[in-house]
């Protein structure tokens, strides 16, 4: 029987409410904790959800930890790029260059470590950039979720089920970035073989926990790290696809994502 609309935002569904509760709560701890203390606490809370959902609390991990990360850094206002190891860092910069000889391009991901901040740094390179995204039902938890995805002019957010208004934008000349665990996989290989854009597979993953850093202004710990000598947090890599026919194309796109989630399968929300 099909739930009546305005029953579903008076009555959530349980794990949109679930998570409207954890990211109030991070953002309380954001402010409060040092960033690896809120990351553990984070994982236990996901472990928890996972729980009460019926699910092992194994597959909830990535999710706290990214969504930990994207608040706390989002509150802080820190740089993810100066969190990245010496060769993402150098991967970064090749990735730059080449989407930047680009007129459009097409970013591939999927829920991977904080995909969230991974966005910022898209939209900080390839602006404007339009990002799809599925949208959630209950009205408290959109609003939620639209603030933490930090709609700014830089970047936009287009429901990836109004396929119209994504290609307004690319004929606009905006560049698309799509989490590939959520589009269907012949879309973005379609995209880029119809608007002539090259594809950027990769993202952003977890290398370890943080030390024990406090947030910004905050009092730091005794003895205090030098700003020099904190470890990097994050890995970045990347893969080009030029595009040629739209079913070769694809085969390549879903080749290099799965690529991808090998790789780094404990930082994948849906591992």
């Amino acid at each position: 029987m099909r739930v009546p609309r305005r029953f579903a935002q008076v009555f959530p569904p349980p794990s949109e409410l679930a998570w409207y509760a954890a990211i109030r709560i991070l953002r309380h701890w954001a402010a409060r904790l040092p960033e690896g203390e809120m990351v553990r606490r984070s994982v236990r809370l996901a472990g928890s959800i996972a729980v009460l959902a019926g699910k092992s609390p194994a597959a909830f991990t990535a999710m706290g930890r990214g969504i930990a990360q994207t608040v706390f850094y989002r509150t802080h206002a820190m740089d993810v790029l100066s969190r990245l190891d010496g060769p993402s860092s150098r991967r970064w910069e090749g990735f730059r260059a080449e989407a930047a000889a680009s007129p459009r391009s097409i970013f591939v991901s999927a829920h991977l470590g904080p995909f969230q901040l991974q966005m910022d740094l898209l939209a900080d390179l390839l602006c404007p950039i339009l990002i799809l995204y599925r949208a959630y039902t209950w009205p408290p938890l959109a609003v939620e979720m639209a603030e933490l995805r930090k709609k700014t002019d830089r970047f936009t957010y287009v429901d990836i089920r109004r396929p119209r208004e994504i290609v307004k934008a690319l004929r606009n000349g905006m560049s698309l970035g799509i989490l590939g665990d959520v589009a269907p996989s012949p879309v973005p290989a379609r995209l880029a073989v119809r608007w002539g854009a090259p594809i950027f597979v990769g993202g952003l993953y977890n290398l370890g926990d943080p030390q024990e850093t406090p947030p910004p202004g905050s009092a730091p710990p005794a003895p205090q790290v030098p700003a020099s000598l904190t470890p990097a947090v994050f890995g970045f890599e990347y893969h080009r696809i030029d595009p040629s026919d739209e079913e070769t194309t694809a085969r390549a796109c879903a080749l290099a994502l799965d690529r991808t989630l090998r790789a780094h399968r404990s930082d994948w929300i849906h591992s």
